[in-house]
C-alpha cells in the first residue's frame, strides 16, 4: 500500500522550493506555486509584475506532480552544490 500525497504535502515541497531559491513567499515575483483546479495540480511560477503565472508542470495528479516537485527541488540542490564547490 502507498502513501497517500495531499495538498500539504505539496505545499511544503512548494516551500523547500521557494526556500533553495530564496523565496520567502509563493506570492512574491518569480516563486513558486501550487495551483489546485479541476481536481489536479500544478506547479506555477509567477511572473516578473506578479499579474500572471507561466506553467512550470502539466496538470497531473498529486502523485504526479510530487514528483515534478522532487525533481526541481533535487535540480536546485545539485547546482547549488556546484556553485558551493566552485567557490572552494
Amino acid at each position: 500500500m502507498t502513501n497517500r500525497i495531499t495538498k500539504k504535502d505539496l505545499h511544503k515541497r512548494i516551500e523547500r522550493l521557494n526556500d533553495l531559491f530564496g523565496y520567502e513567499s509563493d506570492e512574491l515575483p518569480h516563486s513558486f506555486r501550487l495551483d489546485c483546479a479541476y481536481g489536479g495540480y500544478r506547479v506555477a511560477r509567477l511572473c516578473a509584475n506578479g499579474s500572471g503565472e507561466s506553467d512550470v508542470s502539466p496538470r497531473g495528479t498529486a502523485r504526479e506532480t510530487y514528483w515534478h516537485i522532487h525533481m526541481l527541488i533535487a535540480g536546485a540542490e545539485m547546482a547549488l552544490r556546484k556553485h558551493q564547490s566552485d567557490f572552494d
